[in-house]
This record gives C-alpha cells, sequence and structure tokens, in this order.
C-alpha cells in the first residue's frame, strides 16, 4: 500500500495484511542477530547499518533488553531551530525541556497515536471517558455508522469507518505542507460533511484512519476540558519521564530534519488539528525511557490494582492499550497499536516528509527497539527492526 506522501502523515504506513504476510514468509539464508541472541550493540548496528547512508540521511536507534537501554546512531542530518513561540491559543508551552544528551528531537509521525491511546486509556481508567461513549456526545455534530454511534473504541482501533484523511482534502492542500490549515474548525466542518458518508466498520475490516485520530484527540480535550498537548503532557509525558517530547511549538530543542537536494533542509509537517494523530516529537533519552516503560509493561506481574503514582497510572494505562480491541482474520489492533500475533509483537510506525520511524516490543520476551530516520524508504525500516527483534 502506497498512499499519497503529500498528504498522510504516513507513506510507509503499510496494509496490514499485505506485510504482515510478507514479513513472515520471508526467510534469511543466514542467521540474523536479535535481541537476546547477541549484544544489542552489535544487533542495532547489523540490523539498521546497510541502510546508511542510503536510504536515509541519518538514524538513530534504541534497543532495551534484559541488560538495559542501548543506542547506536549512524549517517548524518541537520537541525532547525526549536519553536518557542508557545503553544497554541498563547497558552505557555508544555515542554520546554531540552533532552539529556543534548542532542535534537525527531518527528515520530503515526507513533504519535499510541500516546493519543495511552492518554485515552488512562481516561477511561479514570471515569473521565467511557470507551463506549458515542463521540457525537462530546463534539455535538452527529456521526454514525451503520446506523450507530461511532464510539471512543472504534476511533482508537480503526474501526469508526472514517478515511484516512477527509474526502477533498487532496484538493485544498499545500502539498508541501499539508495539514497546516487543518484547524479545529476545519476539522469539524470536515466531521459534519462525513457523518452520513463513513463506511461501516463493526464487521468491515478496519480503515486506517489518520482522520479518525485527529477526532480522537479533539474528543479528549473536550472531554477533559483541556488541550490535546496539555492533556497528554500532564497525564502521560511527564509521569513517564519523558521531558523532551512535546509537539514541536512547545519544544526548547532543536529539530533534526533530512537535508534535500541542494543541501537544504526539508521542512517538517505543521499538522495543526491532526496533531494527535502524528504530530510529536521525540529525543533520543526520552526513546530510550519509553521502551523501558514499554517492557515493564508487558513484563509478568501482579494483577493491576490502583495506581501508585503518576507513573503507575501510566503504566496501567499502556497495559490497557495492548489488549487487541479488533481480531479478525485479516488484522489484529489494539488501541493504536498492531500485532503480530505469531511472533507476540506490539508496533507501530510513523512516516512523514523526510522522517520515518518504527517502535515495536516483544510482549513474550520483554524487549524492544524503536529508531527514528531521517528519510523514507517505504518499508525498510519496518523489517530491519523487525529482524533485530524477532529474526524474521
Amino acid at each position: 500500500m502506497s498512499p499519497d506522501p503529500a498528504i498522510t502523515p504516513d507513506d510507509r504506513e503499510v496494509n496490514t495484511v499485505a506485510t504482515t504476510r510478507t514479513r513472515r514468509r520471508r526467510r534469511h539464508a543466514h542467521p540474523v542477530a536479535t535481541l537476546g541472541s547477541a549484544p544489542a550493540d552489535e544487533v542495532l548496528e547489523a540490523a539498521f547499518g546497510p541502510l546508511v547512508p542510503r536510504p536515509f540521511g541519518g538514524i538513530l536507534a534504541v534497543a532495551v533488553d534484559e541488560t538495559g537501554p542501548h543506542t547506536w546512531t549512524a549517517g548524518t542530518w541537520t537541525t532547525l531551530p526549536p519553536l518557542t513561540n508557545g503553544a497554541p491559543g498563547g497558552a505557555s508551552p508544555c515542554v520546554t525541556g531540552v533532552p539529556a544528551d543534548g542532542g535534537p528531537v525527531f518527528q515520530i509521525g503515526s507513533i504519535t497515536k499510541v500516546f493519543t491511546a495511552t492518554l485515552l486509556a488512562q481516561a477511561v481508567a479514570t471515569g473521565e471517558v467511557e470507551l463506549d461513549g458515542p463521540v457525537e456526545d462530546v463534539l455535538a455534530v452527529p456521526l454514525r455508522v451503520g446506523g450507530r454511534p461511532v464510539t471512543l473504541r472504534d476511533l482508537v482501533s480503526h474501526r469508526s469507518g472514517l478515511p484516512r484523511v477527509p474526502h477533498g482534502m487532496r484538493r485544498h492542500v499545500d502539498r508541501k505542507d499539508p495539514y497546516r490549515t487543518m484547524d479545529t474548525a476545519r476539522l469539524l466542518r470536515a466531521v459534519a460533511e462525513h457523518r452520513d458518508r463513513v463506511r461501516a466498520g463493526r464487521d468491515a475490516a478496519p480503515r486506517y484512519s489518520n482522520f479518525g485520530f485527529a477526532v480522537l484527540g479533539l474528543a479528549l480535550a473536550r472531554s477533559l476540558g483541556t488541550s490535546w498537548e496539555q492533556a497528554l503532557t500532564e497525564r502521560v509525558l511527564l509521569p513517564a519521564g519523558l521531558t523532551a517530547t512535546a509537539a514541536p511549538t512547545a519544544m526548547a530543542a532543536p529539530r533534526a530534519v533530512l537535508v534535500g537536494r541542494g543541501g537544504r533542509p526539508v521542512p517538517p509537517w505543521d499538522l495543526a488539528a491532526f496533531a494527535p494523530a502524528g504530530g510529536l516529537w521525540m529525543s533520543g533519552p526520552d526513546l530510550a525511557a519509553w521502551l523501558g516503560l514499554l517492557t515493564e509493561a508487558v513484563r509478568p506481574g501482579p494483577a493491576d490494582g490502583p495506581a501508585a503514582g503518576p507513573r503507575d497510572a501510566v503504566l496501567a494505562a499502556t497495559r490497557m492499550t495492548l489488549v487487541p480491541q479488533v481480531r479478525t482474520w485479516r488484522a489484529q489492533i489494539g488501541m493504536a497499536w498492531h500485532f503480530f500475533e505469531r511472533d507476540g509483537v506490539a508496533w507501530h510506525n510513523g512516516g512523514v516528509l523526510g522522517a520515518s520511524s518504527f517502535v515495536g516490543v516483544d510482549q513474550r520476551n520483554a524487549r524492544a527497539v524503536g529508531v527514528f530516520a531521517l528519510g523514507n524508504p517505504r518499508a525498510a525500516l519496518d523489517r530491519a527492526a523487525m529482524r533485530g527483534l524477532t529474526g524474521r
């Protein structure tokens, strides 16, 4: 599946069915270094080294296994200065931290969806929203599929029936920065225009939707009485120790970008109201911290009880996101996460113009790999990460 990269935040995001089957059929003539079978540094170099310098300008990869976090970098990138003009609406920036290593932050694309899903899970746990609550009750805009209201569960598991992006969007965008003008007002108009056109989703195959996650982010903001950025920062990012992860307007760190033709940096996209679907930036140290939290979340332990503190609440919400919500012969999807059931891997990828990313967690062995890369080589990064994680 190769959507138009000019208007989809994930030009590499792949059809779950085709990619799952293709990857599972691949066999390697020689043993592949994987986490658990070789030192993590060697695994990262073996997996991602062949991708540098082409098709990528630079790669930052992190693995977390039983010995701790391991980071590997290669290639080069340039940086753009941070945006420090405050959060949308004139509020103070949510996060002003600079990465612990003094390095830049990377745009993570649709991996952002996992964080939006974690915010939803936490709000469900506190009773502030209901997973099966109708979205139209929050947005005051009718949104139904097959005669029934679209729910938050539908949105987070790609079962809402909403298309990847609003119909007609391709005709009215700047292809170099397609989401820049998609503000909240336009998003709500798009919802109203689609209320009678969504495709039935309960019994159909999941339909991957950036549009759906933009609506989910807005619904959460309205339900929690704040902005999506502020709620995510206060309830998920900071409690998890992610002090250099934010939307660009709330980040004081330089932003890593790809150098394009003529040596000029490729300007990053402004996701605007679609930020809950793909707008976060993250540092290397934060990636390591997050992968550590993911491996902690999948380790066997006592049954979940009342959260002892904010970080425990994030751990509990993370576990909730990893529970499959959709099971068909074609796919398994949790709250944003996709699953390779045979390998026990939960994963998500991301891609915006000039940047690609992937994160996967081996739930059986409590190991994880995450990678940020400058460039858009479609599925090459995903395959390399899965080889390092599982050998497949």
